[in-house]
């Protein structure tokens, strides 16, 4: 059995009603610190009644959380980009967006954007840089 540390105990805790001392956490530490481990063991301490989401920020980390907790099938596993991209997806017509998009890699969004500064450069030409960077981001 691991043995945890005092601020790990803390997010995995159960009081004496079988509920977490904190329901909800957000956990951020150095990697190796042991994120993904704690929040595995909450998951693995929670009653298979409730659903679960766990948001991770990068895909190395979403898959490794999905390969440990692959057992559990009330748990659902996204980056913050695919987490925020289903929420668009299922509600965003709520708001006038539309439900067709797909995320920019960072490649893709370098471009956009270079193009973009690229346009309004040629529109209004800046007495200088400073000025021509102030003015994309106010039509922004």
């Amino acid at each position: 059995m691991r043995t945890w540390t005092p601020e790990q105990n803390i997010l995995i805790e159960n009081n004496s009603t079988g509920t977490f001392v904190l329901p909800r956490v957000a956990v951020a530490a150095d990697a190796g610190a042991g994120k993904t481990s704690v929040l595995v063991e909450r998951v693995r301490r929670l009653s298979t009644d409730k659903r679960v989401l766990c948001v991770s920020f990068t895909e190395k980390s979403k898959a490794d959380l999905e390969e440990r907790l692959s057992e559990f099938l009330h748990v659902e596993v996204y980056t913050i980009h695919g987490f925020c991209g289903r929420i668009v997806s299922e509600f965003g017509s709520r708001v006038g967006l539309s439900p067709v998009f797909r995320i920019l890699d960072q490649d893709e969004s370098d471009e956009l954007f270079y193009r973009a500064f690229e346009k309004v450069y040629r529109r209004i030409p800046p007495q200088n840089v400073s000025h021509a960077a102030d003015r994309f981001f106010e039509l922004c």
